[in-house]
């Protein structure tokens, strides 16, 4: 489900949002203002309201026993760093123990914009790396990912007037294939194609369609694998706006996956303090957070 570094993230979802690379607040509530994807940041991707300065979470572990809750068992803390034009700039993963996992740090040009982001082991290692270029605008126009000395995959990216992404070209090794964005007018994508360069003219192995309420806020996502839907994700906010639920659901030929998270316990801002997420029906873990804002 939610955030960079306590949810595993899929590629899917990687290579659908790392095109984007314009600041922007948060987005408003009349339709004629919903910011565009091209317009979005950190803070309205994770659905973060007001000036957010840093955000430190505390995860517990929860141990359900046929449905019954036994235990929470804190597990790790995680502190993200944002800058003042809502970009992750630094994040900080450590155990129960306070020894450090992981750490990840966020380059900026001189306006601003995030040029590289670094994932540093609890050894001080680089283990891997994104580079990224923008064009004068400032809009993302390519990203390189570094593993080690190898480069993995480099993705560059087609933008709209806007700077919105219509179309990403990924190499991975000898691999090639292509990402085709079809945005609504608020220029968000609405329906999201992945074609093989090996595969027939305008056949796509891999495909997303996504709705959004009034807002801007995404609130339903389906994706298809060779036309059969393997994974949908239902995001729910209430008549403020606020994140209140997301409902996870992955089918995939092996396994079949549910996940439920709620959160609740806002501040001042109208951001979530507390999410408890149950997988398959059983308590899985609870998050609290504290957030901090620029005065």
């Amino acid at each position: 489900m939610r955030n960079c570094v306590f949810f595993w993230l899929s590629v899917f979802a990687l290579l659908l949002f790392s095109g984007c690379g314009k600041k922007s607040a948060s987005p408003t509530d009349t339709p004629s203002q919903v910011a565009s994807s091209a317009q979005r940041n950190s803070l309205s991707d994770e659905h973060l309201r007001g000036p957010v300065m840093r955000v430190t979470e505390k995860k517990y572990m929860a141990f359900d026993m046929e449905g019954v809750l036994d235990s929470l068992c804190f597990y790790a803390t995680n502190q993200m760093d944002y800058t003042r034009s809502g970009w992750l700039s630094f994040c900080a993963l450590t155990n129960d123990a306070g020894d450090t996992i992981s750490v990840r740090k966020v380059t900026f040009d001189e306006k601003g914009n995030p040029i590289k982001n670094e994932l540093f082991s609890a050894a001080g290692q680089c283990d891997n790396f994104s580079e990224y270029e923008v064009d004068a605008r400032g809009f993302r126009v390519k990203e390189t990912y570094h593993q080690g000395d190898s480069v993995v995959f480099t993705q560059n990216c087609r933008n709209d007037a806007n700077g919105n992404v219509l179309e990403i070209s990924v190499t991975q090794g000898s691999e090639q294939y292509t990402i085709h964005h079809t945005l609504n007018a608020a220029g968000l994508p609405v329906y999201v194609e992945w074609r093989s360069a090996n595969a027939p003219a305008g056949e796509a192995y891999m495909s997303t369609r996504i709705e959004y309420d009034q807002r801007g806020n995404e609130i339903n996502r389906t994706t298809f694998l060779n036309n059969r839907p393997v994974e949908s994700n239902h995001t729910h906010f209430d008549d403020q706006g606020r994140l209140c639920k997301e409902v996870y659901h992955s089918d995939m030929p092996t396994h079949t996956l549910d996940i439920v998270s709620n959160y609740s316990d806002f501040d001042a801002q109208g951001n979530w303090t507390k999410q408890t997420t149950f997988r398959n029906g059983r308590m899985y873990y609870v998050i609290e957070r504290k957030i901090e804002y620029y005065q």
